[in-house]
Formats: C-alpha cells, structure tokens, sequence
C-alpha cells in the first residue's frame, strides 16, 4: 500500500463515535476499521503503512460538545511504535480542539519511520459529560416546588376585573454545568392565562437564568386554576432531578367591575 495520507470522519452524540466514512486520494490504499462505533477513549486503526509513509491525517466532525484528540501511537508487528501530533494543521478550531458544528483535521508523524508496514491508532477523547438541571422561581431567588416529584407549587397571580388582567414574571435558572435548551412554556388550557416568552433565552448558559411572564385574564367572576408547565432538553447521558419538566399550578380571582 504507498499511501501517504488518509482520512476518517467521525461523530461524537455525548456516549460515543459513529464513523461516517472516510476519503482517500489515489496514492491511499485501504481503510482498516474494525465495527462502525468508537467509544469514549477507544482507538481505531488508520491504515498499513510501508516505508516512507511517514504522515498520516485524520478529520473529524463535531456536533456536540467540545472536543479533543490525544496523542497516536502506531505498531510495527509487535513493537509499539510513538508518532508525534500536529496541531498546527487544524483547522477552523484552536489548540488542537474542536469547538461545535466545527470540522477539523490533524496530521501526525511516525517519528521513527518504518522498515516494513505499521498499523497506526489513534485515541480520540471527548470532554466530559456536561449536563443542565432546571429550575423555577417566583419572585426571583424564591425556588418553586416542581409538581412532578411532590405537590407542586401555586402561585397567585393576582386579582383582576373582567377585561383587565393581572402579570407576574417567573424565572428559569440553571444550575447545571451544561447549556440548557427550552423546549416550551406552556399552559394546560386555553383558556384564563397566557404565557408571554418575549425576550425569553432558549438557551440558557449554565449558571444563567431567562425570564417569562404569566398573565390572568379572568373570563368570568370566581376563582380559576391551570397548570403551567416548563419542558427543556435532557442530552443523552445526564441525570436531571426533574426530568426536563417543571410543572406548578397558577391561580387568579375574577372580580365583578
């Protein structure tokens, strides 16, 4: 095989790689590859090498989080052998890591070229798992009790004549050490109470915080209740005390004028 250099493209989903193919020029021979997943931490080979092919390259894709290359190692028949990273030749990322939606490639040199073939490895390392956990407050700095563990929270809204209205803002924080995505904000009917998500952060930074209002528009005298609920997005892996659901009750009193 005189080959001199050739590529893999690889996909990080938070638990582990999926190859998504490879390119070769003429002068490549073939892609040794064994199964189409890589793991967390695993190694896949590149190809055999015979003398004077002493560079190799890799490309990946990222669609997650950031990611990171360690160093290669390649093997001679039995005898391990060390190749030296280049982080030089990335690109559209820095320091050897690539950031999301983020393409990239590297090349490595045997640094003790062989005398016959050399199945080469390399180690591709994800950062650690990040993850969001959700929260609610009214007013802010007052946390709310989610109703999908316990009894939920009520929040009064206020008081309003028919055709008037009453507004409270809630917050959603997260105190996670991931982003945290909002699915939606919604109420269980329509009907007495709207929700307003003008201004409102779909991502919300970790140790951040976005703000919504709840409005009551009594339709007739009395007392009303709904159900208000906050859904986010759980990435695979994480554990989230409330499963990517806030849900709590909101109540508001129609008044005659």
């Amino acid at each position: 095989y005189p080959e001199n250099q050739i590529h893999q493209v690889a996909k990080w989903n938070g638990s582990r790689w999926s190859l998504l193919g490879s390119e070769a020029s003429d002068h490549l021979g073939a892609l040794l590859v064994q199964g189409t997943d890589l793991y967390a931490g695993g190694r896949f080979g590149l190809a055999k090498a015979r003398i004077g092919s002493v560079v190799k390259s890799i490309a990946a894709t990222n669609t997650t989080a950031l990611l990171r290359f360690s160093g290669v190692t390649g093997y001679e028949y039995d005898a391990q052998r060390t190749a030296s990273l280049n982080p030089s030749v990335w690109t559209n990322i820095n320091s050897s890591s690539l950031a999301p939606a983020a393409d990239g490639s590297f090349t490595f040199t045997d640094t003790n070229p062989p005398s016959g073939g050399a199945f080469y490895r390399a180690s591709l390392i994800p950062p650690a798992l990040t993850c969001p956990t959700l929260g609610l407050q009214q007013p802010a700095g007052t946390d709310l009790t989610n109703g999908y563990s316990e009894n939920p929270s009520r929040v009064p809204i206020g008081e309003a004549a028919i055709g008037g209205s009453a507004t409270k803002f809630f917050t959603i924080t997260n105190r996670g050490d991931g982003p945290m995505t909002i699915n939606s904000v919604t109420m269980d009917y329509v009907g007495n109470f709207e929700v307003d998500v003008t201004g409102m952060l779909t991502t919300v930074p970790p140790g951040g915080s976005t703000k919504f209002a709840v409005t009551f528009y009594p339709g007739n005298l009395g007392a009303h209740a709904d159900e208000l609920l906050v859904s986010t997005y759980v990435p695979s892996g994480c554990y989230e005390p409330n499963q990517g659901y806030f849900h709590i009750i909101v109540t508001g009193i129609g008044l005659d004028d």
